[in-house]
């Protein structure tokens, strides 16, 4: 099969580009598709050599590895992180520490200065990359995320693999809660919608117990990913809101079938406790709270 190219090769003009629109680049994505969805093992091995190659072609330095875990590890230059599923390599695309700045950004953390020792909270932590932003500072890092595999991730790319990552769904009171489950794309809720059908049930506790049960007596930052469950999250928290100095919300349009955004009751929760907007990042809807 030939490859017919019509524009003139320049350094500006990338081999992807000459690619991306080929017979053969769209078959390389569909191949990866199948690999994705077949038998797991085999599949995904031969996704990350597909992977690859296509990275190569695009001109990234990233590279990706399915490991004997399980698991996936991305390699950008001198950094790697651990992930859990195949699709989302395509973050790390610019290099990881890109990926970890696009965070800092989207949590607006310019406006925090955090010292060794803070206790910091991360209510969704999935892979645990909001606490890879963190390390630089030496904070205390609290993640709490209830899907197995991504919780393994967040061990190993925080804690040295460490089995520290808390397997508990923040929420509104201490209980078992049904979590409707959609790792592939993030976005397990515990309210349903239209393709997150798999129930699993999860523990659940406040952040109240929490804090109780660990000793700690002051968070400087929390940030709050609850894919439409914030203001649960919130309402177990409200009795110690006041020992919280940041907060971070992300009130994306994610929670139920109707997809609503939880911006007015978390609001209406952190402003009745002394909390006020100091910034917000609209793009991904967080915004980030000051307590005064």
């Amino acid at each position: 099969m030939s490859i017919e190219i019509h524009k003139p090769i320049s350094k500006e003009f990338g081999l992807y580009n000459y690619l991306e629109n080929t017979p053969v680049f769209q078959w390389t994505g569909y191949v990866l598709q199948l690999l994705r969805d077949a038998n797991y093992n085999f599949s995904q091995s031969i996704f990350c050599a597909f992977a690859n190659a296509k990275n190569i072609a695009r001109g990234y330095n990233l590279r990706i590895e399915f490991l004997k875990n399980g698991l996936f590890k991305a390699k950008h230059n001198d950094h790697e992180i651990i992930f859990s599923q195949p699709d989302r390599y395509f973050y790390f695309k610019r290099g990881i520490d890109n990926r970890l700045n696009i965070l800092e950004k989207n949590y607006l953390l310019k406006h925090v200065s955090f010292v060794a020792g803070d206790q910091v909270v991360d209510c969704g932590a999935n892979i645990g990359e909001f606490g890879m932003c963190l390390q630089k500072y030496g904070v205390n890092y609290h993640g709490f995320e209830p899907e197995e595999r991504e919780a393994r991730c967040c061990d190993l790319n925080n804690f040295g693999g460490h089995r520290r990552t808390n397997r508990v769904a923040l929420w509104k009171e201490q209980t078992k809660l049904k979590l409707y489950s959609k790792p592939e794309s993030a976005d397990s809720s515990a309210f349903p919608a239209e393709d997150n059908l798999k129930v699993i049930e999860v523990p659940a506790t406040t952040l109240e117990a929490y804090m109780h049960d660990n000793h700690i007596d002051r968070i400087k930052f929390a940030k709050i990913e609850a894919e439409g469950a914030e203001p649960e999250v919130l309402e177990g928290a409200q009795a110690v809101l006041h020992l919280v100095d940041y907060i971070a919300v992300d009130c994306g349009f994610e929670r139920g079938l109707k997809n609503e955004s939880t911006f007015y009751e978390c609001n209406h929760i952190l402003t009745g406790n002394g909390f006020e907007i100091i910034d917000a990042d609209l793009q991904r809807n967080s915004f980030l709270y000051k307590r005064y």
